[in-house]
């Protein structure tokens, strides 16, 4: 879940996204940052596990763009030891002492283990005009594969492509574009468009190493909450004008707002309806329905929810304040046995 924070209380150990309170501890990791570092307008991603019916966060990964410039994924087609850089993507990343490098497996390698044709994961900053790297990830074929983010300074684009981070992404109409935190057209997305402006973009790469994009991101109203990154995943990810909320009274949210949640779902309704976090979900229009990676209908996607159910859903907000899901997820596998809770 990805979101911003609203709100913090050091003393209680929790914070707050869009209305919605998360509890963290001495056991939470955290990336790209620490404790002391969560503060009103921090743009974070969390890890949540529920044991004995209880939230609790596991890891809390710092994805502000004021930290760093750029994420991206590619293959690395030239190495320097001697001068400590890389290339990946046609562009020049160099390291430093205060890079770190990480295996597939979480193990810390060195600038010498890597090979031509690596594939990684590189979160830089620039500085004087160089790309400082501060994380390299060297992946395997599956992590690399998954749904990933890119991120960076647009430096060109047309009516149906930007570059960014010396990577060309094509934008189909298919696509989801959001401006401001908005679902805006494409047409209306390049628009805003100029250079300069850090763009966030969700897809994936192929075997060609053609990264397929299903979701643009543009944050002009305010830059210093501007989503991003030094850190990245997944996947995801993540991912985000993602706000999670809880809000009974949808603090934060208003109509037309793209929102990813995660919750268990308190409600079962009827025409499709079921509630999470305070929202009413609608999943009569999604277009992607998933149980534990399987292509679902709506009927059978309703048929696996229950109270307590844990649900992923995408969407955006209607008049009505009804969630809109574009997406929705269950994944009662990887719930530790509890997604089947009431």
């Amino acid at each position: 879940m990805e979101g911003v924070i609203t709100a913090v209380d050091a003393a209680a150990q929790t914070l707050e996204i869009y209305g919605q309170t998360y509890a963290y501890n001495n056991a939470t990791q955290f990336e790209y940052g620490a404790a002391e570092n969560l503060a009103p307008g921090v743009v974070v991603e969390l890890n949540l596990a529920f044991n004995n019916g209880e939230q609790t966060v596991t890891k809390i990964e710092f994805k502000q763009l004021s930290v760093t410039d750029g994420k991206l994924k590619g293959m690395i087609t030239a190495l320097d030891n001697e001068a400590g850089s890389f290339t990946v993507n046609n562009t020049v990343f160099y390291v430093n002492t205060q890079t770190r490098f990480e295996d597939d497996n979480d193990q810390y390698i060195a600038l010498n283990s890597l090979q031509l044709n690596d594939l990684v994961e590189v979160v830089y900053q620039v500085e004087a005009g160089q790309n400082i790297v501060l994380r390299l990830e060297r992946e395997d074929d599956n992590e690399y594969y998954e749904e990933s983010e890119v991120e960076g300074y647009l430096t060109a684009f047309t009516e149906n492509s930007v570059t960014l981070s010396g990577l060309t992404i094509a934008m189909s109409v298919d696509a989801v574009y959001l401006l401001d935190d908005r679902r805006v057209t494409l047409a209306e997305f390049i628009a805003a468009l100029v250079n300069g402006v850090i763009l966030e973009v969700r897809g994936n790469y192929d075997a060609n190493g053609s990264f397929t994009a299903n979701k643009f991101e543009l944050e002009l109203e305010d830059d210093n909450s501007d989503d991003d990154s030094d850190g990245g995943s997944d996947d995801g990810s993540d991912d985000n004008s993602d706000d999670n909320d809880d809000g009974q009274d949808n603090d934060g949210a208003t109509t037309g707002t793209y929102l990813e949640i995660e919750g268990r779902v308190s409600a079962v309704g009827a025409d499709n309806r079921f509630t999470v976090n305070g929202y009413e979900v609608d999943i009569s229009g999604a277009s992607e329905l998933e149980l534990n990676g399987r292509r679902v209908s709506a009927a059978e996607f309703m048929a696996a929810i229950s109270a307590g159910t844990i649900v992923e859903v995408e969407g955006s907000l209607n008049e009505a304040g009804v969630l809109l899901a574009r997406e929705a997820e269950i994944e009662t596998s990887d719930d530790n046995g509890e997604s089947d809770d009431d």
